[in-house]
């Protein structure tokens, strides 16, 4: 075995310690911006256009690479500046000019080189690792530490083992796995090789007699630093090529890993791992006990063996169904939804936080895992991985939490997605144009949309959802944070591309906004329907009764107003009546059949009694309207179960 300098060697493991740690906390850092885009959905809503995964990740290694070149030379040039005795810039009486012409001034170039192959190698590998995060903090911290320390003990065990035992070909092999699969160990290795290589070599070339003492002494070492030198391992060219096979390597296994996650919705995260804590989303999956002749009906229609064909419904769903299992327990947050959207229809899906609306919506984009059940959008299969991506660059998806990118204005960001789209140049001038206007963005498009208020981030980002005209438009809460004039700004918006043929799903709280926009909607509660039809038709239906209001006049003594109330139940003691509200001098009560009873309530009745009791008690005046769908919508959901899983 070739031997070099002792002082080289523990010198070059210090050198290497240290360097090796910078390298990867620089490169480690880079992976912050990729885990934000998969928490803020960016990822998904960019995927959705037909951007495929290798352009994906080779824009961000692309722009990645240039920031190492740019990051790591600096740290080069330190050494240079500080007069390092291996990476500095030699002055000429420190050449061994005489017995090795290539040898050069500037040796922090090489420093440099292996920082930059190191980082392009690196880069991959941590992408691939920060799939499993979902805090960039976490990314950050948790792929610089193991990889330093993974490392840092290999290339310490192989050390001492080889001095050790010199004869044993288990630290051979360890090295051998370690050049072949881990970047910063050839890092390492490759500064303490060009660190004894280099006292070596000035130790001997000195002169002829030096060179003819090391050689007696079996002192090896390379004139030329990157030497691809297998028989003494004193240069390092081995070690460039082994960075430039990683870098290689390593992107065509995280190509391949997300394909693979794409096209079978293989959804994994360390999280879900090692803690499988609760899913902050659905019901806790129990049945209901009766289901709706409606939402029978819907069943029915969509699960016809002939339905699909003799159908031309955009988007499909049958018996779909979404189950977490958890640590705690198992959470069916979606459970045997059946529907089907024609083209050009705005339907409305309602229903409390935890309801299982986003859950829903995450599968219909093809972001979560659909557990079982099919689903069908412009007659491609979400489900069928060959179609899975044909039927994602049909949808246009606003999601829950702002899919934007900081850093861009908001033309930028438009502009940005009109091309992941395809759009010709005139169409993408166009098409950004419009929605700047038609949503009152045109005054903020030159500002970066990371400073914009809610409002207008909320805007963008259904703005970037309707680029391209898709098929259909899932809207998750689109009006949140806006205020009144923006929130009818978007109403206009959602109409106008509605009237072009897009499908809208839309998931709201605001039933003022699905009364003006839905010509069908249904409620969710426990990760099931509890109703489907048109606005008017669920009115009709669960909104059997009336809201009356009666002002009394100032006058109107306690005691008055006691015998009031007690006269309203007794004339109309046919209906369940009850007392809402009471402020000042109004009354406020609701007036329904008893459960379980299809009587009609009667007008006529209503008025003629309460046109007695108005001359009775000199009443200012009263009013009668039909029950609102805010009401209709609290009545269903007062079944909403909380989550009773146990803390384990």
């Amino acid at each position: 075995m070739s031997s070099n300098s002792a002082n080289g060697e523990n010198g070059g493991q210090n050198y290497a310690g240290d360097l090796t740690f910078m390298v990867c906390l620089i490169v480690s850092l880079f992976v912050k911006y990729k885990v934000n885009e998969d928490i803020l959905k960016a990822k998904h809503v960019q995927s959705l256009t037909g951007m495929s995964t290798v352009t994906y990740w080779l824009s961000f290694y692309v722009v990645d690479i240039c920031k190492c070149a740019v990051f790591f030379l600096p740290a080069a040039l330190t050494f240079a500046i500080m007069g390092d005795t291996v990476f500095s810039i030699r002055d000429s009486a420190a050449l061994a000019v005489e017995t090795n012409s290539g040898d050069i001034q500037h040796a922090w170039l090489y420093l440099y080189l292996y920082f930059f192959l190191t980082c392009v190698s690196c880069l991959p590998l941590f992408y691939l690792y920060s799939l499993l995060f979902t805090t960039a903090a976490t990314a950050v911290i948790t792929i610089m530490m193991t990889t330093f320390f993974a490392s840092n003990i290999w290339f310490t065990t192989v050390l001492i083992w080889r001095q050790v035992n010199a004869t044993s070909p288990t630290p051979d092999t360890m090295h051998t796995i370690a050049r072949w699969t881990m970047p910063p160990y050839v890092f390492s290795d490759m500064i303490l090789t060009h660190y004894g290589n280099n006292e070596s070599k000035y130790l001997c070339l000195v002169d002829s007699y030096s060179e003819k003492m090391c050689k007696d002494a079996q002192v090896n070492f390379s004139k030329n630093y990157l030497a691809v030198d297998y028989d003494d391992s004193m240069g390092v060219g081995e070690h460039c090529w082994d960075l430039v096979f990683q870098a290689v390597m390593w992107f065509l296994v995280l190509v391949s890993v997300e394909s693979l996650r794409k096209r079978v919705s293989f959804n994994f995260s360390l999280r879900n791992l090692i803690f499988k804590n609760k899913v902050a989303t659905g019901g806790n999956g129990q049945l209901l006990t009766e289901i709706d002749a409606d939402v029978e009906a819907e069943d029915r229609r969509v699960n016809s063996s002939t339905y699909l064909q003799d159908n031309n419904d955009v988007l499909v769903t049958r018996n779909l169904e979404k189950v977490y299992n958890t640590r705690t327990g198992t959470l069916v947050a979606v459970n045997g939804l059946n529907l089907g959207i024609k083209a050009g229809q705005c339907f409305g899906l309602l229903g409390v936080n935890g309801a299982g609306k986003t859950t829903a919506f995450k599968m219909l984009t093809g972001d979560e895992t659909i557990t079982s059940g099919e689903c069908y959008v412009n007659g491609y299969s979400l489900r069928n991985p060959a179609e899975k991506a044909k039927a994602q660059q049909s949808v246009g998806y606003c999601p829950q939490f702002d899919a934007l990118i900081g850093e861009l204005t908001g033309k930028e960001t438009l502009d940005f997605y009109c091309n992941l789209r395809g759009l010709k140049d005139a169409d993408r001038i166009s098409s950004v144009d419009t929605l700047l206007k038609i949503l009152d963005l045109d005054i903020y498009k030159t500002k970066q949309c990371g400073i914009y208020s809610g409002g207008n981030k909320r805007k963008l980002s259904v703005a970037l959802a309707m680029i391209g005209d898709p098929k259909i438009l899932f809207l998750d809460e689109p009006s949140t944070g806006m205020d009144p004039g923006a929130r009818h700004a978007l109403w206009n918006a959602i109409m106008e591309i509605q009237a072009k043929g897009t499908s809208v799903i839309l998931t709201s709280h605001s039933m003022e906004e699905c009364e003006a926009l839905c010509s069908r909607l249904a409620i969710m509660v426990n990760g099931q329907f509890q109703c489907i039809g048109a606005v008017q038709h669920l009115r009709s239906r669960f909104g059997r009764g009336y809201t009356l209001e009666v002002e009394v006049g100032e006058k109107i003594t306690n005691a008055q107003k006691i015998k009031l109330r007690s006269d309203l139940k007794v004339n109309l003691k046919q209906y369940v009546v009850v007392l809402k509200e009471e402020n000042m001098n109004t009354l406020v009560y609701d007036i329904s059949v008893e459960e379980g009873k299809n009587d009609v309530i009667s007008l006529e009745l209503l008025f003629d009694k309460l046109e007695q009791i108005k001359s009775r008690y000199h009443l200012e005046n009263y009013s009668i309207r039909q029950r609102t769908l805010e009401e209709m919508f609290l009545n269903f959901t007062k079944s909403q179960r909380t989550d009773e899983r146990k803390e384990g």
